[in-house]
């Protein structure tokens, strides 16, 4: 496989990576990040998330490497963070079901804070004549089913930002590419274009997502439950290859 389909260069913009990080927050597709969220579902179907978000060491590395490269940065000046709290929670507020958004950084690669949902039917919500299966299926009665796939997938990156895009496909993130790969040609390709470092790094990245809902959850697929709370426990190689489809459900 000729690899050189991946090496095309993002073109500069100048609230990049601050953008590319919304992502990791409202469908969990980064480049290489770690963190935790944790949510309360509304019985109207509203939300609150909390989270922290960090990236990876090689992948904060890889990703200021880069912006020096891009910006063509005056090395005089002190560099700006990767991750701008502000600036994320600004390009979140425009996206479909997030009424509000307020995060901080916690240093130059790490940022926390709360995101509020509307309505948990429209988070993220594709146009009615999108195909494939619908992101979010909240019924009030007492059901919410998330799905991701190839074909929905790229169909909410493009929700957010052309930014997210760019740079995942730099990272040659099969969600942004839209070249079919398994986890292993993936992890071999990331590794060649970023090194064995890097490859293993987002191999063994997972964001751990916990959400109470109104009532005792009754049953859950693809997590564990107890009480009011559900937790899932998500690969981030999963969610960039997207090799299977991603589906969560729970009823309570």
């Amino acid at each position: 496989m000729n690899s050189a389909v991946y090496l095309r260069p993002p073109v500069p913009r100048k609230t990049r990576f601050p953008v590319v990080f919304a992502v990791c927050v409202a469908v969990l597709l980064a480049a290489s990040c770690s963190g935790t969220v944790t949510g309360v579902l509304k019985q109207d179907g509203s939300a609150e998330i909390e989270l922290e978000i960090a990236l990876g060491k090689n992948m904060a590395e890889r990703l200021r490497l880069i912006n020096r490269l891009m910006q063509a940065q005056d090395t005089r000046k002190e560099e700006p963070p990767l991750l701008d709290g502000p600036a994320i929670a600004l390009s979140m507020q425009a996206a479909p079901g997030i009424s509000a958004a307020v995060l901080r950084n916690r240093g130059p690669s790490a940022v926390a804070g709360t995101v509020a949902v509307s309505h948990a039917g429209d988070f993220l919500a594709l146009p009615v004549k999108a195909a494939g299966t619908p992101f979010i299926r909240y019924d009030p009665a007492g059901r919410l089913v998330i799905s991701l796939d190839r074909e929905t997938g790229p169909q909410i990156l493009s929700l957010l930002s052309e930014d997210v895009h760019d740079y995942l496909s730099t990272l040659a993130a099969p969600v942004a590419t839209g070249i079919p790969l398994t986890k292993a040609a993936y992890r071999e390709i990331a590794a060649s274009l970023h090194g064995p470092q890097l490859a293993e790094e987002i191999a063994a990245a997972r964001i751990p997502i916990t959400i109470e809902f109104p009532r005792p959850v009754r049953e859950v697929r693809g997590g564990t439950a107890r009480d009011r709370r559900a937790r899932f426990d998500l690969p981030l190689i999963d969610l960039l290859v997207l090799e299977e489809p991603l589906v969560y459900e729970v009823t309570w």
